[in-house]
């Protein structure tokens, strides 16, 4: 049987036709995994870039290779953080370096929101410059637990070379086994940070933190939460009713809502808050900070009470 073609046809199969042998012309996304990297085989970091790929929070390039030892970029350590925590939160950012129509706009704006990453005072924050090695251990200082964990740096051949901004936190991330110095005895400071280097840090503080992405709800008076990383919000619930609840050695990278407790109260003790918001409607609530804590933006009620006690 013969089958013949309407004029309008031939154009729709023409067309059809030109889809289907366009389409191996495309270039596809793929994702490239580790085991494919051709330049990480035999690298001493070859593990910790296996894994730092399946967990999802770094990728390779499209011609299988890895780059291992290339610096990151404030913009890359900040997007690698917030993929490996799983934070959320996110703020309005007005950098002038940090375009909305950038790919890292929207995770500079999520690391701020958390506070563990900030700008200069001139208002950029140079998304492109190389992290150093003093300023990857600041900014992880403010994303894990740190009370207690202090380490000695006095080993350290190059000690006096550490910007005195950056001491106090390059001692806590060594203290929990993070960064430490080379084999010539030397922390390098100045130097960048490599793309194996954090695929190490990153998944050395995921085996080891205790990290909760979902968000939390106290409810029962007499809570503790102690030595967690909390990557979104806590609720301190008005349910507590005038009960009291404690935060003790945790990091809450979204918000800590207080609606519940009284006035003796709801502690945070030697933890790391980005924001805080106080608010109860049928009486006061007293939010007490101790220790090594630090509430980076706090928003009150007007029965809200907010008091320091020991602060270091």
């Amino acid at each position: 049987m013969k089958v013949v073609l309407t004029n309008t046809a031939k154009k729709i199969l023409a067309c059809f036709l030109a889809v289907i042998l366009a389409i191996p012309l495309i270039s596809i996304p793929t994702t490239v995994y580790g085991a494919n990297f051709n330049d990480i085989r035999g690298h001493w970091a070859e593990s910790y870039i296996n894994k730092a790929v399946s967990a999802g929070f770094v990728k390779g390039y499209p011609d299988s290779t890895y780059h291992p030892d290339d610096a990151v970029t404030r913009a890359e350590f900040t997007s690698m953080v917030n993929k490996a925590l799983g934070n959320t939160g996110t703020t309005s950012v007005n950098f002038t370096d940090v375009p909305y129509n950038e790919w890292y706009y929207n995770d500079v704006a999520k690391g701020v929101s958390a506070s563990f990453v900030g700008g200069y005072d001139n208002n950029t924050f140079r998304p492109n410059t190389a992290v150093t090695r003093e300023e990857a251990a600041v900014m992880v200082a403010r994303f894990v637990p740190t009370y207690g964990s202090t380490g000695s740096i006095s080993s350290f051949k190059d000690k006096s070379s550490i910007s005195t901004w950056a001491t106090d936190s390059v001692a806590k991330i060594y203290g929990k086994g993070y960064m430490g110095a080379y084999d010539d005895g030397k922390y390098h400071p100045q130097d960048s940070l490599t793309r194996a280097q954090t695929a190490k840090i990153i998944c050395n503080i995921l085996d080891k933190e205790n990290i909760v992405s979902s968000s939390t709800i106290v409810k029962s008076k007499g809570t503790t939460l102690s030595g967690r990383i909390y990557s979104n919000n806590v609720t301190m619930h008005s349910d507590l009713g005038s009960g009291d609840a404690e935060l003790s050695n945790c990091v809450v990278l979204g918000t800590l809502y207080v609606y519940g407790g009284g006035e003796g109260t709801i502690t945070v003790e030697n933890s790391r808050v980005a924001n805080a918001y106080v608010e109860k409607s049928s009486s006061s609530v007293r939010v007490l900070a101790k220790g090594q804590t630090v509430i980076n933006k706090a928003t009150t009620g007007n029965k809200a009470i907010l008091e320091t006690s020991r602060l270091m």
